[in-house]
């Protein structure tokens, strides 16, 4: 059974090496879309370093994050699984010295059910926005159900332009109808977790500002990248033993 990582990216140098480097160990080869101009650093950086982290690189214009994924999707064997992850991200170190072997260990009875109810089977694991520096979130952890999946014939993406989601159902899905986004979860340690960088970066925070509102982009308003009045501390999952 081989593991695919897939990664989408456009212009987030050097940021996009966590993300490489957090799915390598865990990964059989690596499938990228590359969004942006020929020649910059990003894509320099792509193109050197395939061989090392073998990386399969595709030179796609975006559209939406829905079609990026579906395209990676499209290349990825059948009965394979999949590690997702955005350029801007990370899983935490746990989850990479561990889920090679957790994948590889699997019980048939959770591909059973899964292919039997026509779900995709996935790894539940929370996901982390970083704000003011490493140590501290905004808010209360999201549940990502897309991010680790086994793909057997007729998963596809769906949903919406940019909260897209994995599912066999035929038709458009809704979050309003809980049955059209049902998954098989497993739930990994509580030290699994995705980590995302993105409202650290002021490049970021900027080009954010000129995009609210933009399907394409998360349709996100204002107050949601500048409202960090929920600050908390991530202690208990980033913080070295001895500052705990």
């Amino acid at each position: 059974m081989k593991i695919y990582g897939h990664l989408t990216c456009h212009n987030e140098f050097p940021d996009v090496l966590r993300a490489i480097e957090s799915i390598s160990p865990v990964c059989d080869e690596i499938l990228v879309t590359y969004t942006g101009e020929p020649n910059t650093p990003l894509r320099e950086f792509l193109e050197e370093r395939k061989a090392i982290y073998n990386m399969r690189i595709f030179d796609r214009p975006f559209t939406t994050l829905q079609d990026q994924r579906q395209f990676l999707l499209e290349q990825t064997p059948p009965f394979s699984w999949v590690v997702s992850i955005d350029a801007d991200e990370k899983y935490s170190q746990q989850l990479t010295n561990q889920l090679r072997e957790a994948l590889h260990t699997m019980g048939q009875k959770h591909y059973d059910t899964s292919a039997n109810d026509n779900v995709p089977l996935v790894y539940s694991i929370p996901h982390y926005n970083l704000i003011e520096d490493i140590w501290h979130f905004d808010g209360d952890p999201i549940f990502h159900s897309q991010k680790i999946f086994y793909y057997r014939p007729g998963l596809h993406w769906d949903f919406d332009e940019y909260f897209t989601h994995i599912t066999y159902k035929p038709g458009p899905l809704s979050f309003e109808k809980g049955n059209d986004t049902t998954v098989y979860s497993l739930v990994g340690p509580k030290d699994w977790i995705l980590i995302h960088y993105a409202r650290l970066d002021p490049k970021r925070k900027e080009w954010r500002k000129q995009h609210y509102g933009d399907p394409r982009f998360g349709n996100y308003n204002k107050e949601s990248w500048t409202d960090l009045r929920n600050g908390q501390p991530i202690k208990p999952v980033l913080l070295p033993e001895e500052k705990r």
